[in-house]
């Protein structure tokens, strides 16, 4: 799960003061929420002397996890008597260079040096990828091609593990990527899959079978996860189509079409059924268009998506219903507009939030 996660008790507390939060990060929001923090944390636990703010039982705080000499990451948590939950990870190099696990107790982090580190809300952490594989070096491959991708992308899968890019095993001076999988616990891993064109991207997992689900040029590869070489796969068309997400299940798709410049279409979206490919027009709001900034609730019957005015105003949270009978979809004000590079994510069942990078931006859902 891509970005970030705040406990509901915290989102539900606050929504009632606000429908619009601003969380961490922008020295402009200090005094609503959270207090810039200054205190890191030693590895295990949070430093006694963290500068927190608490609002009742919620407490909100932030502890640096080191890296190495000159690499560490601003971890931003929300705590709940003794549960705490990471809900953001501060600087980072990209949107997919970092991830957090889907119940806030771990996130990823892509080092400087192109490691993959894991780091626990109690502010413990560890290296996950290893600096040599199979008689490769790490170091002599990024010597030899200073553009040699050791570990990218990595994003943690439904059993705990992670996946991630690499240019591994490939030792040509032009390698490869490959989407690979390393068990977090005893750092074994394996490839998933080699993409057959370079526009590619993992889209989840189909827990009816378990099987990976990856977008590879204009087709869908569902491929089956056996963990050795013998791998078999199905392939779905979707030429013409720009595919923005696949619901938890692994059973809906989200896109736009492409029109005949190659461009994104993002006036209507459309949702096709995996198995079936049955296709259906979602509903839309007037005067406004889409874009592919969304995420789905943990059940699946709901997608939230940031939906930009075609001329002035400001952006909104558009969320889609999905029931048996009927999809239908609300409108929800925020008060500015959003880059393209932020992050949806549901926090709790009533409110969504927009990663900025700088902020995390919450919008209640209740109307």
């Amino acid at each position: 799960m891509k970005k970030s996660l705040i406990a509901a008790a915290a989102v539900i507390l606050i929504s009632a003061v606000s429908g619009v939060i601003y969380l961490a990060g922008n020295p402009n929001h200090k005094g609503n929420i959270q207090d810039r923090l200054k205190a890191g944390a030693e590895q295990g636990g949070q430093d006694e002397n963290s500068d927190i703010k608490t609002i009742n039982d919620i407490t909100f705080g932030e502890f640096e996890c080191s890296i190495s000499g000159n690499d560490s990451v601003m971890v931003k948590y929300v705590k709940s008597g003794q549960t705490a939950k990471i809900f953001s990870l501060n600087p980072v190099k990209n949107e997919d260079s970092y991830d957090i696990s889907q119940n806030g107790n771990s996130a990823l982090y892509l080092s400087k040096d192109g490691h993959i580190w894991i780091i626990y809300s109690n502010g413990a952490s560890k290296k996950i990828t290893p600096d040599k594989y199979q008689g490769l070096n790490k170091n002599d491959m990024q010597k030899s091609n200073p553009g040699y991708i050791w570990a990218d992308e990595p994003s943690f899968m439904p059993d705990g593990n992670i996946e991630f890019i690499s240019n591994l095993p490939d030792e040509g001076t032009s390698p490869e990527k490959t989407i690979w999988k390393i068990d977090v616990d005893d750092g074994t891993m394996y490839p998933i899959y080699k993409p057959l064109s370079k526009d590619f991207r993992p889209l989840g997992y189909r827990s009816g079978d378990g099987k990976h689900i990856i977008l590879d040029g204009d087709k869908i590869i569902v491929v089956d996860d056996t963990g050795s070489s013998c791998k078999t796969y199905e392939t779905i068309d979707v030429e013409g189509k720009y595919i923005i997400s696949l619901s938890p299940g692994g059973e809906k798709l989200i896109f736009a079409n492409m029109d005949g410049t190659n461009s994104v279409d993002f006036g209507y979206i459309y949702m096709m059924d995996v198995y079936d490919k049955g296709i259906v027009k979602l509903p839309k709001v007037q005067s406004y268009k889409f874009t592919s900034m969304g995420a789905w609730n943990d059940e699946g019957d709901k997608y939230a998506i940031i939906i930009k005015p075609l001329s002035g105003s400001n952006d909104e949270i558009a969320v889609l219903h999905f029931d048996e009978a009927h999809i239908n979809i609300d409108t929800y004000y925020t008060d500015g507009r959003f880059a393209d590079s932020c992050k949806v994510r549901w926090a709790g069942d009533n409110a969504v939030s927009v990663d900025k990078g700088d902020d995390i931006v919450t919008i209640s859902l209740d109307k």
